[in-house]
């Protein structure tokens, strides 16, 4: 692409930066033929330790999310060349 490591470097961390920012504000980043980073909110939950059988109570917590879009999930499913 012409660009060197370091500048590709500082461009990743950049778009990195961008999603963070959108997502702690708005909640979601969408990335126009990319996708889109959602924050979806886990309530508390209950499970068992595999280990010891004891009920552990895992609180609430926020994830962020990876929606591809339409045509990156065709590229995925069908290749690079749509067959």
């Amino acid at each position: 692409m012409g660009i060197t490591l370091r500048e590709a470097d500082r461009i990743v961390l950049a778009f990195i930066s961008a999603v963070e920012v959108g997502v702690v504000g708005d909640g979601r980043v969408l990335v126009q033929g990319f996708g889109s980073f959602v924050v979806k909110d886990c309530p508390p939950r209950e499970i068992v330790h595999p280990g010891t059988g004891r009920l552990i109570i895992v609180p609430h917590r926020r994830k962020v999310r990876f929606r591809p879009c339409k045509s990156l999930n065709l590229v995925v499913n069908n290749g690079a060349d749509g067959s």
